[in-house]
């Protein structure tokens, strides 16, 4: 189909053309079947505006996927043309290439160019400085490209998703400030990126979906009062967040599903701006009533409050007055809002908010729990952003942020609490960068950091840990390199390495820990070759080898540690045969043989020479099809 210039209609028949000379301001090819050499028929096309190409025209099966990026050439005497086009293709990616865009550089009025899914990187692109809509979406578009962009001063709309952009890149955009409508979804942008945008004061339109970014990030978005639409789509904000859109006054529509927001979050922007359309899915628990406040001010009337909540709370008498000393607000309904109630209790020494919907903005409240020693947030909505507030809790011993959305650099802010002894990470993302901060907390002396997201290159830092007694790396993915960094912290008496990538290889490196008393080596790759090293480790006094690879010859390399009270080997290789061994061990109070090969006759002999040790064992256990289960 083709639009006229003259008055500007649509013509879909060639019969409904007119008769005599005219011109075509547009033409629109997609849904035809054509090749590119075609496109020469419309080199004479003087006065054409608009051309809109189909995406399979570059994609041919039959020429054996020839690149014919070159033959847009054709349309280069098109000099008046303003806005190219090609269709979306659904089945694979456009084969067209820079070199197609390179053929078209003397088209400098070009002001709208769209090239989804096509196979083009943006390095030919300098040349259209008037360009007003640039679409890129899907494309191979890097960072030399961005750069390309610099000179479009006059752009409007730049649709860059799913592309190979870093922040690196995204500066080059920081001028471009006439910027309306903005899509970087899918790309690798992360906070320090998004600070590019913070003078695109004319934004309309901005889609974030799926961005590694954090409420830090929405600092930046504070000066764009023109904003209509945001798209936050599986990004990591939180209610913190969430709170800082209230500045944007126009703001019609804001997408937070599947981010870390809450109910209660969403639930205070809808009152801030309540003709915004706030899209949300609510997995929180249903049915949890909303928490009335205190009847009064005291902390006779906190306690109460507590209590009402579901919570429990104890007190104590202090100078002649009740005081609150600890608190558990645990799988109760409170928010952010509520800790304000909590802010003033100097006195409070323990306070669990496990699973509930706190997050960093409630934590804000807490920094004048002046007292506070022991804090559980647990399953909380607390990220890095908040832990700053913790910051002033001198008398802070121990911490839990388990199944948080902490990942490492927040936790820099904690190595200013000289009191914090206990610090346990369990199951949050927490990365090498996380544990360099970690490493800088010199008092700890019990740190948790199983099933998180560090490698063995992260854990090098801990050996300033110089106090720390237990360390658990559970679930984690260290391998012998990581085991081989810990072997300067001689204090370390309990290491529990259950389900890691350790081998017998790794375990020689436990033997510059002179004071390991709990060694617990479940479902690692420990086999009969390495029960040598682990007959080095004298001082051991629990030790845990549940699913290792290891028979009865081997286990006698074991018969120097007879200081162990506890043994476990369930699901490993012994027979009878280990009985012997296992006699010599006189100190031991409990053993785990389940799913062993050790009969009746065994047991007898074991419960004999060892009267005071509690023997977990089955006979039915040792079955092939029990073993191993």
């Amino acid at each position: 189909q083709v639009t006229l210039a003259e008055n500007h209609r649509l013509v879909r028949d060639v019969a409904q053309l007119p008769d005599g000379d005219f011109e075509l301001e547009s033409v629109d090819w997609v849904g035809i079947n054509a090749d590119p050499p075609d496109l020469e028929r419309l080199s004479g096309l003087k006065g054409l505006k608009q051309l809109h190409l189909p995406g399979p025209l570059w994609s041919r099966n039959a020429d054996g996927g020839k690149d014919l990026s070159r033959d847009l050439r054709f349309i280069a005497p098109v000099t008046t043309l303003e806005e190219l086009t090609f269709s979306y293709h659904f089945l694979d990616r456009i084969r067209f290439k820079d070199a197609g865009i390179k053929e078209i550089a003397n088209l400098t009025g070009l002001r709208e160019l769209v090239l989804r899914t096509s196979s083009v990187k943006g390095h030919e692109l300098a040349a259209f400085k008037a360009m007003r809509a640039l679409d890129v979406t899907l494309c191979p578009f890097d960072d030399e490209g961005m750069r390309n962009l610099e000179g479009m001063t006059q752009l409007r709309r730049l649709w860059i998703g799913d592309t190979q952009i870093t922040d690196a890149g995204l500066a080059k955009i920081a001028g471009l400030t006439s910027i309306e409508d903005l899509d970087l979804h899918g790309t690798q942008i992360t906070d320090a990126g998004l600070a590019n945008l913070k003078n695109l004061t004319k934004l309309r339109k901005l889609n974030l979906m799926g961005l590694e970014m954090t409420d830090a990030a929405l600092e930046h978005l504070r000066g764009m009062h023109e904003l209509e639409q945001l798209n936050l789509y599986r990004t990591r904000i939180t209610n913190a967040g969430l709170s800082q859109l209230t500045q944007l006054p126009r703001l019609t529509e804001a997408d937070v599903r599947y981010t870390r927001a809450s109910r209660t979050g969403v639930d205070a922007l809808r009152a801030a701006l309540p003709k915004t359309r706030v899209l949300f899915v609510d997995s929180s628990a249903a049915g949890k009533s909303k928490i009335p406040r205190p009847a009064g001010k005291t902390e006779t009337d906190v306690a109460a409050w507590v209590r009402a909540a579901g919570g429990k709370a104890v007190m104590e008498n202090a100078h002649a007055e009740q005081r609150l000393t600890e608190i558990s607000l645990a799988a109760t309904g409170v928010t952010d809002a509520q800790m304000e109630t909590l802010a003033g209790l100097s006195g409070l020494r323990k306070l669990n908010l496990e699973a509930t919907e706190v997050g960093d903005l409630g934590l804000r409240h807490l920094a004048r729990l002046s007292g506070l020693r022991e804090l559980n947030l647990n399953s909380t909505m607390v990220s890095d952003g908040g832990l700053a507030h913790l910051a002033g809790l001198r008398q802070l011993g121990s911490l839990r942020l388990e199944e948080t959305y902490v990942e490492g650099p927040g936790l820099s802010s904690l190595a200013a609490l000289p009191a914090l002894e206990a610090l346990s990470l369990l199951g949050s993302p927490v990365t090498n960068t996380g544990l360099e901060a970690v490493s800088r907390i010199a008092t700890l002396t019990r740190l948790s950091l199983a099933y998180t997201d560090f490698t063995d290159e992260g854990v090098t830092g801990l050996r300033r840990l110089s106090r720390l007694d237990e360390l658990d790396l559970t679930g984690s993915d260290l391998g012998d390199a990581g085991l081989e960094s810990l072997k300067g912290i001689g204090s370390l008496r309990t290491l529990a390495l259950r389900d890691a990538r350790i081998t017998d290889k790794g375990l020689a490196a436990l033997a510059s820990l002179p004071r390991l008393a709990n060694l617990d080596l479940t479902r690692t790759r420990v086999t009969d070759a390495g029960a040598e090293a682990l007959g080095k480790l004298t001082a051991l006094e629990n030790l845990k080898l549940d699913y290792a690879e290891l028979n009865d010859k081997a286990f006698e390399r074991l018969a120097p540690l007879s200081r162990l009270t506890g043994l476990s080997l369930d699901s490993t290789h012994l027979t009878d045969a280990a009985v012997a061994t296992l006699i010599g061990m006189r100190r031991l109070k409990q053993l785990n043989l389940y799913h062993t090969l050790v009969t009746e006759k065994g047991l007898a002999e074991l419960k004999t020479a060892l009267p005071d040790c509690k023997i977990i064992w089955d006979a039915k256990s040792r079955l092939p099809n029990r073993r191993r289960s």
